[in-house]
């Protein structure tokens, strides 16, 4: 069947727009005031139309036809990497409960060898098919600094604290993705460092963080954009830096962090609608200075501090039923090296982790992880010095990497990597 992405109808191409943004089917719902069956019967429509099975598979599609974004350079499969068709067997069999028990026997012990014998991550390296360079310089930020918040939200993004040589600071300013320009907006009341900062509903959320004193604070500040104002939510259940953050459905997550004491491994939901706090579950390690991105409808918490080493671990937090799943038969469970400090955003499905520091120096200082076959990539890297405590952050079809500190110096190097024209990998009917 001839098929052009003009096919679609408006409210069609709105919706695979927002699925290459990684947007679940009730923020879709939510943003476009539809039901999530709505949205449902819709995707089937689409995904029919543009003949592919899965999100990823969609928001590609989407990037390619020029729904998302500017002009592009199209996704290609490597040409030596076969298209595997699989037809499926069906078998009767008749299980005689010698054989149950030999399977049963199999898999334990499949499962023992994961859990005390696991295999390090094989990571590809990603070649650059392109003429032009995959990182870009643009328009330095005005104040060097690291341990920032940063959020995008309508075009810009947003630079909220962090610190500097001298300082701990509530500094806030606004990057123009399109003039690649800056501007300075309301500072934010309390100055705080070791802080992230998410978008909901148009606002800007920075919970807690570090005071210039070294004190950690439980004050909820929340930004408007719009009004260049800043108010106060309900404070956290207790004092936080050092967390890591992320968003799903109208809800903030903190994970993890340094409560002034020690690394804790609680997850702390935060319900925008009610401005309220309750402790949903807790992780298997305490944590501090690890990354969290949404992908596949969980929330990926990759690596940190213990307080003693940094980590490789990954746990899967699943928002919907408020559980940590931590499966060695469940994709990836480790990183293919350990680290903390790191810059990590997802976009289209997938997770990017760009700096960090490790318990030895990094081989792979940036790296990509396919959520949906938890395979790993390594790509080049922002610089030529590796940065921690950086902000990474994803806008349309790019990651942009903000601020940080190189060589115990803060750095004010603004980045931006065109992230998902680049990527090549084979794809499997």
């Amino acid at each position: 069947m001839s098929f052009t992405h003009t096919d679609l109808s408006d409210r069609e191409k709105e919706i695979l727009r927002l699925v290459a943004t990684g947007a679940s089917n009730k923020e879709i719902a939510l943003k476009l005031h539809i039901s999530t069956n709505t949205v449902k019967v819709h995707l089937r429509h689409i995904f029919n139309k543009i003949e592919v099975s899965s999100r990823t598979e969609a928001a590609m599609y989407a990037v390619n036809a020029g729904i998302v974004g500017e002009s592009h350079t199209p996704i290609e499969a490597p040409k030596d990497v076969p298209v595997i068709e699989v037809t499926p067997v069906i078998e009767k069999t008749k299980w005689s409960l010698g054989r149950i028990i030999g399977i049963l026997i199999i898999v334990l012990l499949v499962i023992i060898t994961m859990l005390f014998f696991p295999r390090s991550p094989q990571v590809t390296r990603i070649q650059d098919t392109s003429d032009s360079p995959r990182w870009k310089y643009l328009s330095p930020m005005p104040t060097p600094r690291y341990s920032l918040g940063v959020a995008a939200y309508a075009d810009n993004l947003y630079a909220i604290g962090g610190k500097t040589s001298k300082g701990t600071i509530g500094v806030l300013e606004r990057f123009n993705t399109i003039t690649n320009s800056w501007s300075v907006g309301r500072a934010k009341p309390i100055a705080v460092s070791e802080i992230g900062a998410a978008v909901i509903s148009g606002r800007i959320f920075v919970p807690g963080g570090r005071l210039d004193s070294g004190e950690v604070t439980d004050v909820l500040e929340i930004y408007d954009p719009v009004e260049d104002s800043w108010s106060t939510g309900s404070p956290l259940i207790k004092g936080l830096s050092a967390y890591a953050i992320a968003t799903f459905e109208a809800k903030l997550y903190l994970i993890g962090g340094w409560d002034g004491n020690e690394f804790v491994n609680s997850i702390f939901e935060y319900d925008s609608t009610r401005d309220t706090w309750q402790e949903v579950t807790q992780m298997i390690t305490p944590r501090g200075y690890a990354g969290a991105a949404v992908a596949g409808g969980n929330i990926l918490i990759l690596g940190g501090y213990d307080g003693k080493e940094a980590l490789s671990t990954i746990e899967t937090f699943e928002p919907n039923s408020g559980k940590i799943k931590y499966s060695p038969l469940g994709g990836a469970v480790s990183m293919p090296e350990s680290a903390y400090g790191m810059g990590v955003t997802s976009l289209a499905d997938m997770v990017y982790i760009v700096g960090g520091q490790g318990n030895e120096e990094r081989q792979y200082p940036a790296l990509i992880m396919f959520n949906e076959t938890g395979e790993w990539g390594a790509f080049e890297a922002p610089g030529e010095e590796n940065r921690i405590h950086l902000s990474l952050v994803s806008w349309g079809t790019y990651i942009y990497a903000i601020g940080g500190e190189v060589n115990n110096i803060p750095t004010n190097e603004n980045m931006s990597y065109k992230a998902i024209y680049t990527v090549i990998f084979p794809l499997i009917r």
